[in-house]
């Protein structure tokens, strides 16, 4: 398998444990706060997400620059302390009996802007770690599984361990996940240090609209990026807030119902990933409008499942359109961009979905209200499924302008 040869190099392993670690984490935060914010906010929720959407959008325009004058490794590693140091802050109110709750939206905000620092220098890093092609496709579909395998896992022990510990404790576990990605990443400084002995380009440190310029030469990666980020309006909304709200209906004052649907997500996503970072697309753009498509159809299916298993099993086979739509994406990327400016080629993906899904947050509320959660989720998966539908046939009739 593909994959196994990514697993078998020791920088890229070294580099999965620690991701795989920090996403757990992450995991395990992003479901307590989700949470709390519905037990507290209800359909309104979408207000927090949308704040911490704008103020990241603002850091990643404004200032999103400032993380290209580090190495990879040192700005992977000053997020994660940093991150491990925010977490732990509503911890101290929580045991303090003091009201958590500003605080911890106040942390999420500062979480999300570190982001814009964390997911760029990630990815940049893939192509300094393999250095040949087919080892580079063997580490993109191996760091696809990191993440996902934690919207296994993290669920799980939410599950499992929310009747024996208090929810803010899921914070505490989170800070630990966050020096353990540290301390990988730090065992790998002597092959980044090898790999920026020499000077930048001009192209590293590109801005946001630099970088727009630079994407519209390849259209074939600039019509992907279009349809990813008027797509992630609708899957920001639904995974983000939709299936909180969907479980709350259905089991008002316990985490088991949302565990269980987060866990089936997961389980899903992470098989996915298994399965198409394993495959080398000839032609890689159709598959990202192909996983959005399955996205939308299976939301529609979860709209009008009226039991937590169907819930459930198509919450699962939604997610198999994750991995179908992302990794192609970063193939593509790779593809036509060095690593050196796939930095803010990357920022710039992230600045266009943070922007759509901000769009679509702010309307969640009235969307909810007006639709009602099943019905919100299937018009939002309607919408994701008729733009995948658009775009397929515009590739087919575009292909001879695709960069060789």
């Amino acid at each position: 398998m593909l994959m196994l040869d990514g697993f078998r190099n020791r920088s890229l392993r070294r580099l999965w444990f620690g991701q795989v670690g920090s996403a757990v984490g992450d995991e395990l935060f992003k479901i307590a706060f989700i949470w709390l914010a519905v037990q507290v906010m209800g359909s309104d929720t979408g207000y927090i997400a949308s704040l911490q959407l704008a103020v990241g959008l603002g850091v990643g325009l404004f200032f999103g620059k400032l993380g290209d004058r580090l190495r990879p490794d040192h700005t992977l590693i000053a997020v994660d302390l940093m991150r491990a140091f925010l977490v732990l802050i509503p911890v101290g109110f929580f045991l303090s009996g003091l009201n958590s709750y500003p605080i911890l939206v106040g942390v999420t905000v500062l979480m999300a802007t570190l982001g814009t620092y964390f997911e760029p220098a990630l990815l940049s890093s893939l192509p300094i770690l393999a250095r040949d092609p087919r080892l580079l496709r063997a580490g993109n579909g191996l760091m696809a599984t990191t993440y996902r395998i934690a919207r296994v896992f993290g669920p799980l022990i939410v599950s499992v361990l929310s009747g024996f510990i208090p929810i803010h404790h899921f914070f505490t576990l989170d800070a630990l996940t966050f020096l353990f990605s540290a301390a990988s990443i730090h065992s790998l400084r002597a092959e980044y240090r090898r790999a920026y002995q020499e000077p930048a380009s001009a192209n590293a440190r590109m801005g946001v609209f630099a970088a727009l310029r630079e994407v519209r030469k390849h259209p074939d990666v600039y019509r992907a990026l279009l349809v990813k980020t008027l797509g992630s309006g609708p899957w920001g909304v639904v995974y983000g807030i939709g299936l909180a709200l969907l479980a709350r209906e259905i089991e008002p004052y316990g985490l088991g119902a949302f565990g269980w649907i987060m866990a089936s997500y997961g389980v899903g996503n992470i098989s996915s990933a298994l399965i198409f970072g394993n495959v080398h697309r000839r032609h890689p753009e159709p598959w990202v409008y192909i996983g959005f498509g399955f996205i939308g159809v299976s939301f529609v299916l979860i709209s009008l499942s009226p039991t937590l298993p169907l819930i459930c099993f198509f919450a699962a086979l939604c997610a198999v359109g994750g991995p179908m739509n992302d990794t192609p994406f970063l193939e593509l990327m790779q593809e036509r961009f060095s690593h050196r400016t796939m930095t803010p080629i990357v920022r710039l993906r992230m600045i266009a979905d943070s922007l759509c899904t901000l769009v679509f947050t702010l309307a969640s509320p009235l969307l909810f209200k007006t639709f009602g959660v099943r019905g919100a989720i299937g018009v939002l998966g309607a919408f994701s499924a008729l733009l995948a539908l658009a775009a397929i046939p515009t590739w087919n009739s575009q292909r001879g302008g695709i960069s060789k």
